[in-house]
């Protein structure tokens, strides 16, 4: 459950879900979450597939998608990572907190979405 508090968003770290429940979704393909390494934890997602089938994660219920080829190699692997914020209640991306993803493919695009990210502070 995301819950307003002031200016920001606040969600407990274990309420991050990974659905399916979107056109094309599938199990996420790993979901690997790191203790250990550096001052916070951090959580990897990975979605993968036949190139051909687009693999993507959705996130925050479609306010965000990261795109096979985000990483410059069209390769049917889409990967995505958040870090804990420093309170350690809300897993982040670039300031923003992400309650929910979903590993898509099978959709036939034009190739052109791109990850972006929506200021809900505004």
């Amino acid at each position: 459950m995301l819950r307003y508090a002031g200016n920001e968003y606040a969600v407990s770290l274990s309420e991050l879900i990974v659905t399916r429940d979107g056109q094309g979704a599938q199990e996420m393909t790993r979901d690997e979450t790191d203790r250990v390494t550096g001052a916070c934890a951090t959580r990897t997602f990975t979605c993968m597939s036949a190139v051909a089938n687009n693999p993507n994660i959705e996130l925050n219920r479609g306010f965000g998608v990261v795109q096979d080829d985000e990483d410059g190699v069209r390769d049917g692997v889409a990967t995505f990572t958040v870090s804990c914020n420093t309170e350690g209640n809300a897993w982040l991306y670039m300031g923003v907190a992400i309650t929910q993803v979903e590993c898509a493919a099978g959709r036939q695009d034009d190739g052109r979405m791109r990850m972006f990210i929506c200021d809900w502070k505004a």
